[in-house]
């Protein structure tokens, strides 16, 4: 099923990349959902308790999501989809394809598909719903990439300047030190212990003015800056953990 007919659509951040695209879900994503929860790495620091390996759990999320775009204009989940090329003329000549089939087959072999690599979300705070936080589940493959930051300066700036949000959070697991260098490498700051969805979370937040000041500074003073916040985030926490001992 095609869903470039009317699944990316305005109201979504824009990638510039023409290779990545960030689209609403729909039931056709069933299957690609399950494969990429599949991998246990994905679901290893996840603050929400739903299964998203059971299918059932996973339609009623991609049906509820129907409604959920309707409601709420420019919030929501959002495919994220890397294309990519099929087969090449090497492959398919490996395979004994290329002498099998006819040339509009071989082309055909040869399109680019769109393949789910993940998603992110700007969605209500669940237990602050005046306010919005971002989030992203994303397939190991692109993980420290440079599709991480990329897309999700986008998604900051859909939720910021596009939507006109004063403020936007982020919530991840303290275990989870790589998500949280890269929230403080996009700018995240104000960081603070809480709880979401019934876990231990980290909370931080970036607004508009932040953010664009973050954006002039210089690629070696954000890692700097980042390393900083999250070297004195973790001393906090030990110091905590050692008072409670």
């Amino acid at each position: 099923m095609s869903h470039d007919a009317d699944t990316t659509k305005p109201g979504l951040p824009h990638l510039p990349q023409p290779d990545l695209r960030l689209r609403q879900f729909t039931p056709a994503d069933l299957d690609a959902l399950l494969d990429m929860h599949a991998d246990g790495r994905i679901r290893a620091f996840l603050l929400e308790d739903e299964d998203f390996t059971d299918r059932r759990t996973v339609q009623r999320f991609l049906i509820g999501l129907g409604a959920y775009y309707r409601r709420h204009p420019g919030l929501g989940f959002w495919a994220l989809e890397r294309q990519e090329s099929r087969h090449t003329d090497e492959s398919l000549q490996e395979a004994g394809l290329m002498d099998l089939l006819e040339e509009p087959s071989v082309q055909r072999l040869r399109e680019p598909r769109w393949r789910l690599i993940g998603w992110y979300n700007v969605t209500p705070v669940p237990h602050d719903p005046v306010n919005v936080e971002a989030g992203a589940r994303l397939h190991p493959s692109v993980w420290g990439s440079t599709v991480v930051s990329v897309v999700a300066e986008q998604v900051i700036r859909h939720a910021l300047h596009d939507l006109g949000r004063p403020r936007l959070g982020l919530y991840c697991d303290p275990a989870n030190r790589s998500a949280l260098y890269r929230a403080a490498y996009l700018g995240f700051s104000a960081a603070r212990e809480t709880v979401h969805s019934g876990k231990p979370a980290i909370e931080m937040w970036i607004d508009t003015q932040r953010h664009e000041s973050w954006l002039t500074l210089p690629h070696t003073t954000r890692k700097r800056e980042a390393m900083h916040l999250c070297r004195s985030l973790l001393a906090q926490r030990e110091d905590s953990l050692e008072q409670l001992a």
